[in-house]
């Protein structure tokens, strides 16, 4: 898996940051490199520990033996996280959640991984979902999560991150601005937002994530 590094512009004597990526993310690898070599010139500073977004992801710098700073991420299979050395997931799911941002024409509206949605008892277990997001507030990010068809009003606050322990299929969705509403029975999916509509039986994108998973 190659490794990605910050450049040292002008000879400034500055941390190197560097990050593993699969080879069929070139575009990602370079769209990264941007960002931090931007941030670099411009005087920022980065430490071992620091935690940086990417998109609704959170990731952690690890000091490696030679100095250089190494982006690391959580490997979505175990609670609390468990960071580990590269950001493949990271990128595939901003470039996920951006393209289903673009298929409704709009700009992505990330919250983090930290922070919470409102789920209901049966979520967890249920294959079928209803998601629906309002407008953030604090560490809420305005995501409410029921099993499709729930009536009830039993409710509880769980981190977007075991949330998508329980089911990674809400992983494209995350993204999408308050007004939204998702829901996936007997298989497919439909989005909603505003006067748009994109269902699984007429867009490709939606299509192909019925058979898969994004973690």
């Amino acid at each position: 898996m190659p490794d990605y590094s910050t450049s040292n512009r002008d000879g400034v004597n500055q941390t190197t940051i560097r990050f593993s990526l699969d080879d069929t993310n070139p575009l990602s690898a370079e769209w990264l490199l941007g960002y931090f070599n931007e941030a670099l010139a411009c005087g920022s500073r980065f430490d071992s520990g620091q935690t940086v977004q990417i998109g609704w992801m959170i990731c952690k710098l690890h000091k490696a033996n030679d100095g250089a700073l190494e982006l690391w991420e959580p490997d979505f299979d175990s609670f609390p996280i468990r960071w580990i050395n590269g950001v493949n997931i990271t990128m595939r799911h901003l470039l996920l959640q951006r393209a289903i941002c673009e298929e409704l024409k709009f700009e992505p509206d990330f919250p983090s991984l930290q922070h919470s949605g409102i789920v209901s008892p049966g979520f967890a277990s249920s294959e079928d979902f209803t998601l629906s997001r309002e407008g953030p507030e604090g560490v809420h990010s305005g995501w409410f999560l029921m099993e499709y068809g729930y009536q009830g009003h039993q409710a509880e606050h769980q981190s977007l991150y075991q949330l998508v322990l329980w089911n990674s299929c809400i992983v494209p969705f995350l993204a999408l601005p308050p007004g939204s509403t998702v829901h996936r029975h007997s298989g497919g999916y439909e989005v909603l937002y505003c006067k748009n509509k994109l269902t699984s039986c007429e867009n490709k994108l939606l299509r192909r994530l019925v058979d898969t998973t994004p973690v």
